[in-house]
């Protein structure tokens, strides 16, 4: 979840006065939290299960663009056979 910018911004100062209640903050709204030092974001802390599950959408998303691109050069033309693969890589081995 993106952070509520109203809200979810606080100095690295008023996280350390009151970490446990910010930690019962981020458990209960599932937005993570950027703290700032002299005005800038420094830092942004999440509940681990949300980080987690962004980093699974964000690898889901990488690995289905990666298939849409092979899929785009196979309609293209852009590929070659299997044999020809394997002269080329044993050609770039031997160099």
């Amino acid at each position: 979840m993106k952070p509520n910018l109203s809200e979810d911004v606080l100095s690295l100062s008023e996280f350390k006065r009151n970490t446990a209640a910010m930690a019962r903050r981020m458990k209960r709204t599932r937005r993570p939290l950027a703290l700032t030092v002299n005005g800038k974001v420094v830092f942004v802390v999440q509940e681990p299960s949300e980080y987690e599950k962004r980093e699974a959408t964000m690898e889901h998303e990488e690995t289905m663009a990666g298939i849409r691109a092979g899929l785009a050069d196979v309609k293209a033309g852009r590929t070659i056979d299997l044999d020809e693969f394997v002269v080329k890589m044993r050609e770039a081995i031997r160099r």
